[in-house]
Formats: structure tokens, sequence, C-alpha cells
């Protein structure tokens, strides 16, 4: 086992990294170019791509215009890492295969780490190197809820791994998170069986968090793979560089081969063209010959629907960026509940019969659009405005006259209180949401007591005039502020006027 602490130089991460890499296994990359390039068609595998340099250059792709798939990640986590997270108990054990540099899921730690929620986050890379400069360069000590720790080794290790730990009952609830679309760089069949093994080594109510491409522009996806500056190239040969190095011996030169690359609707896929007729230990290629190294499949939602149900996979929701070319799903594996089991143990029955509820929930248990989420809330508040006005005319006037009440409810309070919400709602700016939970909610308290002892003072010190103005509007903003809140805020927002009342000797019952 590897683990690294603090106090080795400032390189080094105070995060501990595990060597899960299990010989056991029998992988072996040299063993993987030998069967692939046997096979028909030829192929290598696409981990050549990913040694060290190798990922690096894979990190200055994600940064590139061209490369849509990044920022269209970015975007649906900004929007959606608050919901995410709600739906992931706490102490949940959250492992990421292919973590990379953090850059996305960051983001939903920082959701995590803002609700105050306590989950066990796992990076698992395949390169030793990049763990450590990973945890190096994130500021992992200013995380109080989240806990870090790297895993270094293949997916194949992850696995394993994965199996041995979910042993442990006490270990909880597992969600194996998949972001940049890994799973489209297997064909449809393998990434079936991929998910379906890693679902069968989670227990039945652990989900996955999974990636999904769904761009069906060709001309985008094309620019995506063939940049403008050339660093998806300089990625692509540098594939054969770690093939050469595996090997132990030059088996491609770099002017005997070019990286190619074609699009369909369905996937992308990358290869490398033997320029002239080539013949060496590796074996013999002729001129023109096609070596496919990569595949990028792109999912839409019915292709996406497919591999949920090859996989096994009971799928939940999903979460889309605005363009609706990225997807991040929900799915978990249900239980067989046909076929003859051993007992099981009260834990496990109390496992499985959650996954049950959670396959039952039906669309209505889905989180509301930012639209609905505001209109609902404002039309209610409105109501309850439009009833305080009523109330308040029926007590200080001769009179009651709806009209004017109508108009101050439909043209002021209702305005008022579609933009108040979405806002503290997060809809305005949903990036900057995870940033301001205990703000919001120390504002909303200060808020809340401010408006509920003027409210008072209002109606024990103030004309008939006044009251007449203001009562609806301050008592629809201390409901407003009261509500928002959790349980603790919203009991110290009626205990603060209610104390501040007493104090002054009002009476308000």
């Amino acid at each position: 086992m590897t683990t690294n602490g603090v106090g080795a130089g400032p390189t080094v991460p105070a995060v501990p990294i595990v060597d899960i890499r299990n010989t056991v296994s029998g992988f072996s990359l040299v063993n993987e170019i030998q069967k692939s390039l046997n096979e028909s068609p030829r192929s290598l595998p696409t981990l050549l791509l990913y040694d060290e340099k190798g990922l690096k250059l894979f990190e200055d792709i994600t940064y590139l215009d061209d490369y849509y798939l990044t920022n269209a990640e970015i975007d649906a986590l900004h929007a959606h890492s608050a919901v995410i997270a709600a739906q992931i108990p706490a102490g949940s054990h959250l492992v990421e295969l292919g973590s990379g540099n953090l850059r996305k899921v960051k983001i939903l730690l920082d959701a995590f780490e803002q609700s105050r929620k306590v989950v066990h986050y796992y990076a698992l890379d395949i390169s030793l190197p990049e763990l450590e400069r990973t945890f190096s360069i994130v500021d992992t000590a200013s995380y109080k809820y989240v806990q870090f720790k790297g895993l270094y080794g293949t997916y194949d290790d992850g696995l394993i791994w994965l199996r041995e730990q979910r042993k442990n009952p006490g270990f909880g609830q597992t969600c194996v998170i998949s972001l940049g679309s890994s799973v489209g760089n297997f064909s449809p069949d393998s990434a079936s069986k991929f998910l379906a093994d890693f679902a069968t080594a989670i227990g039945p109510a652990d989900t996955l968090l999974i990636g999904l491409d769904a761009c069906q522009d060709l001309n985008r996806v094309f620019k995506a793979y063939n940049d403008s500056k050339g660093v998806t190239t300089k990625f692509y040969r540098n594939g054969l560089d770690h093939a050469n190095r595996v090997l132990g011996f030059e088996g491609f030169k770099q002017s005997d081969w070019q990286p190619d690359t074609n699009v369909n609707p369905q996937r992308h896929q990358a290869g490398y063209v033997a320029l002239r007729d080539v013949n060496n230990k590796v074996g013999k290629f002729a001129a023109g010959e096609r070596i496919v190294f990569e595949v990028s499949c792109k999912y839409s939602t019915e292709q996406s629907n497919r591999l949920w149900q090859r996989s096994k996979l009971k799928h939940l929701t999903a979460f889309t960026n605005k363009a609706g070319d990225y997807t991040a799903d929900i799915p978990h594996s249900l239980p067989d509940l046909s076929a003859p089991k051993p007992a099981k143990t009260l834990f496990q029955i109390a496992e499985e019969r959650r996954a049950q509820l959670l396959a039952e929930k039906n669309d209505d248990d889905l989180p509301l659009s930012p639209i609905w989420d505001t209109l609902f809330l404002s039309t209610s508040l409105s109501a309850a405005h439009f009833t305080l006005s009523v109330l308040t005319m029926h007590q200080y006037a001769e009179k009651l006259v709806f009209a004017p009440l109508v108009r101050a409810t439909l043209l002021t309070a209702f305005p008022f209180l579609t933009l108040a919400i979405h806002l503290v709602h997060g809809h305005l700016f949903p990036r900057a949401l995870p940033l301001v939970y205990a703000l919001r909610q120390t504002i909303l308290l200060v808020v809340a007591n401010v408006a509920g002892c003027y409210l008072i003072y209002l109606c024990n010190d103030r004309g008939y005039y006044a009251v007449m103005k203001d009562a609806p509007n301050v008592g629809t903003v201390w409901v407003l502020c009261v509500i928002e809140m959790g349980v603790v805020g919203a009991v110290l927002g009626v205990l603060g006027p209610a104390a501040w009342a007493r104090y002054n000797g009002y009476e308000i019952f």
C-alpha cells in the first residue's frame, strides 16, 4: 500500500493514496497489445493514450474551445450539483473512475460541502504521479465534510477493491461516478458489461452517476477530436510512444503512422493509418491499413435507455446541460428477486427494500424545473399577500374594495415575489448556489426577524394608512423568509419577533 502524507515537500498531498493494483487479475498491457493486434479488425488498447504525459495532454484538450464535452459537463454540474448531492445519502462512499484533475467532480463535492453532508470521496486513477499532482493542487484541507482518498490502479483493480469493501456491511452506501463520458469509450456491448460489473459489485440500493455525451452534431463532434491547435494529434501520437515503451522496442515508428478520425451519429472513432507497408516484430501491416485505438459513442435518449436495459440498471433520473448535448444519469441495479438465494441478513433485506422504493419513484417525485419551482411558490405567496390585504382592509376600512387589492397583488407582489424566489432558490445564478447556502440562511434569518418585528410595530403603533399600505407586504416577506429557512432558522424567525414584542410590551395574541 502506498500512502502520502504531509511534510514531504510542497508537491506531496496530505491525502492518502492506496495502491490497489492487483497482480492476481493477470492484466498486462503488453498482452493486451498483442491480443488486440491479433484480432480482426486489429486495434490497440485505449489505455495506451493515458500514461503520465497522455493524461496531461488530455487535460490540455479539456480546456480547448473545440472540445465541447468538458464545458457541457461543467454546465450540467453547476446547474444540478445541489440536487444530485441531495439524492445521495450522508456517509456515502463516492468512487470516481478515472478522476483526472478533479476539475469537474469538485463542483459536486462543493455541493456536498455546502450542504454539510459528510461523504467519503475516492479518486481512482492509473497514474500515481497524476494523483499526487492533483491532490497537491486541490485544497483538500479546506473541506470539512468531504473526506478524500486516492486509489492507484485500473478500472479492473477498482472493481476488485470495491467488491472487497462491500463485504463489510458497515462500509455504507456507495455511488460509483464516471464523468467525461468515459463509458462512451467502450463499444455498446462492452459498456453494458462494464456498467453491469460495477452494478453487481455494489449493493442494490447503491447508485451510479454516469456522464454520457449526447451530442448529435457531427461537425461539432469532428472539431472536438481535430482541434485547430493540434493538441489532440499530439495526444494520439503519444499513444504510439507509450506502446513502444511498453513493448521495449520501437514497434511503431511515428513516420510510419498517421492518426485519423471519422464520425457518424452514433460514435467518433480514431485510428492509426499505415503510411507505407510495415513489417517488424509487432506484425505486418499493409499501406492504408487502419488500427483503431479509440471509440467515443454518442448516446441519444433512446440509445442511453437501451444501455441501461442491457446493463440491467434501473434509470432514476437524468440531468442535462442547457444545450441538451450532455447528460448526467443516475441509475441503480435492482435485486433479482426471482432466483433462489441464501438467507439474507436484516441489513441486506433493508438495502433491497430501499432499492425497490427508489425504483417505484415516478416523475412526480423528480425535482421541479426552475420556472415551475418559482411559479408554484410565488403564486402561493401572492395568494397569502392578497389574503393579508383583505384581512387588513376588513380590520381597518369601513368597506371592502377588492379592485386595488387585486392590482397590488398582481402588479406589485407577484413580480417581486417571483424575482425574489428565483434568486433565493439559486435559479438566476446556479453556479453560485453551493457557495452561498450559509450566507443565504443568515440573510433570511435577519430579514425574518426585522420583518416580524416591524409588522408587530406597524399594527400597534402606526396609523391606519401606514398599516393598510405596509402590513400585507411586510407580512408576506416575513412568511417567505420563515418557510425558506431550515427548521432551526424558521423557529428563530418566529421566536425573535415574539421575544421582541414581549420585551416592548406589545400584545400579539
